[in-house]
């Protein structure tokens, strides 16, 4: 903590192309997020929990309204070996 009893923080900046911006802001509309940082941080978390989970050979589906199940392949290469 620092002086003034709040924890301290650390800031970097990441270069973002036109495209990747618009995702960004569609997503903090969509998910009302309460700001960019606050939209970064929870990814992460999501993130985070996606690759411990792929690791330890957990899977992950997607099940629609019909009861339609989908294995998502967007996390095979948290696969171990």
């Amino acid at each position: 903590m620092n002086g003034g009893g709040r924890k301290s923080k650390s800031r970097f900046t990441i270069d973002l192309s036109p495209q990747f911006q618009e995702r960004i802001e569609r997503l903090e509309s969509l998910l009302e997020s309460g700001g960019k940082a606050n939209l970064v941080r929870d990814a992460l978390r999501v993130y985070e929990f996606v690759a411990e989970k792929s690791l330890a050979g957990y899977k992950f589906k997607m099940i629609d309204m019909q009861g339609n199940e989908e294995t998502l392949a967007f996390i095979e290469f948290f696969s171990p070996g």
